[in-house]
């Protein structure tokens, strides 16, 4: 059976309804706006907004406004639960970004939170890159996505289908398959930095078989206060998708969990889209930004508790 999804461009009279959209979203994952929707738009230049209907019921929205010159704040968005992953999140993002590139604007950026894991990963997926993380009125941690409109969008992933995964524990043997698989992603690396990297206390190197074929690799070790820090995560680029960044990130929370750790930390160079939807879809928090001097770089700290063992 064939249902009609349609998305129109909306104005001022359809706001309210936005708001009831909106506050059923967000409330889905227990989060609650500071301000009405109306009172934030009231004043702003270039609004954009649009509704997306299934046989003429609305289902989601996405609105935004003018932030500055070139930059286009996309305010709110989502689609109901019940009728996520028809392609309503990227029709409405076309939509908008193609008229935004229109109307000259360079630089568009979303705000979100922990709670929108879904949302946070199709913004990195299209795109986006981590920018900045601000403490809320609330207590909560927002988190700043930022895409350049004036590169093209990133190719879809094509969906692949799954191979016969294995996960591996590994010793010295293997630094030096480690270390190619490394270079394979751009990272070019030594056996003796992954020795040093795979040393210390509790320390873990695991790689991960698809169909038989080494395609991935883990390094960590214990750090503070119980926590076990992934130090190296990677999967060749032409195997992704197929789960093997899934069951090595499930390996490394089982390890570290066996090894009587509390917490899993993780941090990501801010642009390695791949590590970072890898550990969201394994249940990963987002806590914050580290900036590293003099090399300037910024790193996205993820973390992820362990459940004691039950008895």
């Amino acid at each position: 059976m064939s249902y009609e999804l349609s998305v129109s461009e909306v104005g001022p009279a359809e706001y309210p309804l936005m708001e009831v959209l909106r506050e059923t979203i967000f409330s889905e994952a227990g989060h609650v706006s500071l301000a009405p929707l109306a009172d934030d738009l009231e004043g702003r230049q270039d609004v954009f907004a649009l509704i997306a209907h299934l046989e003429g019921n609305p289902i989601g929205f996405k609105i935004g406004y003018r932030f500055g010159p070139g930059v286009y704040y996309s305010k709110s968005s989502g689609v109901l639960k019940d009728y996520r992953r028809n392609g309503l999140g990227r029709r409405m993002q076309e939509w908008q970004h193609g008229w935004l590139r229109a109307r000259g604007y360079r630089k568009v950026f979303f705000n979100s939170f922990n709670q929108f894991k879904d949302m946070i990963r199709f913004g990195l997926e299209t795109g986006f890159i981590l920018t900045g993380a601000e403490r809320q009125q609330t207590g909560d941690l927002s988190f700043k996505f930022a895409k350049n409109l004036v590169l093209p969008d990133p190719p879809r992933r094509p969906r692949l289908p799954t191979g016969d995964v294995r996960v591996q524990l590994v010793g010295r043997e293997a630094w030096g398959l480690i270390a190619a698989m490394a270079s394979l992603g751009g990272d070019t690396v030594h056996e003796e930095q992954i020795e040093t990297e795979a040393s210390g206390p509790n320390a873990i190197a695991l790689i991960v078989h698809l169909d038989s074929k080494p395609v991935g690799f883990a390094l960590g070790r214990s750090g503070l206060d119980a926590t076990y820090i992934t130090k190296r995560f990677g999967v060749v680029d032409t195997y992704r998708d197929r789960g093997a960044e899934a069951a090595l990130a499930g390996a490394v929370l089982e390890e570290a969990r066996l090894t009587d750790h509390t917490l899993v930390r993780w941090n990501a160079a801010h642009d390695d889209i791949e590590s970072i939807i890898t550990a969201l879809r394994a249940s990963y928090d987002l806590t914050g930004l580290q900036h590293h001097c003099p090399t300037r770089h910024t790193s996205v700290v993820l973390e992820h508790p362990i459940a004691a063992s039950p008895i």
